[in-house]
């Protein structure tokens, strides 16, 4: 086998932080705001969290992580969108009751 000729087709990444609770609200205003630049079509609320998705892609924003799942087309853009949206999700900045 050659590892030169491997690819990463699939790729998932996340963020642990210390657990808190996220208002609804909060999560929705994120969502608004991520999906203005990429394009994830569909918001799930779910009991600890919501869950960003398109057709291909999917974002866990959750109490105590962030978890992204995202096919791989050019790997530096991927890590860029990975990077952009964990630094977009500061502690203090998505809980308003900080």
């Amino acid at each position: 086998m050659n590892p030169e000729l491997l690819t990463c087709r699939r790729i998932t990444a996340g963020l642990l932080y210390p657990p808190f609770q996220i208002q609804t609200a909060d999560l929705n205003r994120l969502y608004a705001d991520i999906t203005e630049r990429y394009p994830y079509q569909v918001l799930q609320h779910l009991p600890d969290g919501v869950r960003m998705a398109n057709q291909e892609d999917d974002c866990f924003i959750q109490f105590g992580r962030i978890q992204m799942n995202d096919n791989v087309t050019y790997f530096q853009a991927n890590r860029n969108k990975f990077l952009d949206i964990f630094g977009w999700f500061e502690i203090g900045s998505v809980c308003s009751n900080s």
